[in-house]
């Protein structure tokens, strides 16, 4: 008798196991099937999105890389400018300036060609 009994506890033990394991599984299976159909749709997705992110990486590069030579282009042009600036600085500044040095030299050369001039008309007349 012990042995009835206990295989008639075994017995609805293992019925309420299944009772409560059917549903279980029978959600685990429409749970893995979810988890299936989302990577799928992930995967479908996920190859264009790539595809998209690499041709934009390119552009970005392609952008940065003209971003990059234009910027030489302007640090050339920025130079040119600088040379020109500091050419026309000494051109206002240093020939005006020397300009003015040949002209005074210029104007005391003259008057001491007439002083002189003067002296030796006065020196014939006396």
């Amino acid at each position: 008798m012990p042995l009835e009994v206990f295989t008639l506890v075994m017995m609805i033990l293992v019925l309420i196991v299944v009772i409560f394991l059917i549903p279980l599984l029978l959600q685990l299976r429409g749970t893995v099937q979810r988890i299936d159909d989302l990577v799928r749709d992930v995967q479908h997705d996920l190859v264009p999105m790539i595809k998209e992110l690499r041709e934009a990486s390119e552009h970005v590069k392609r952008t940065t890389q003209a971003a990059e030579k234009g910027s030489e282009l302007l640090a050339a042009l920025g130079e040119a400018g600088g040379a020109v600036n500091q050419f026309s600085h000494y051109l206002k500044h240093d020939v005006g300036r020397m300009a003015g040095n040949l002209a005074g030299f210029w104007a005391g050369f003259r008057a001491a060609g007439k002083t002189l001039a003067r002296y030796a008309e006065n020196k014939e007349r006396s």
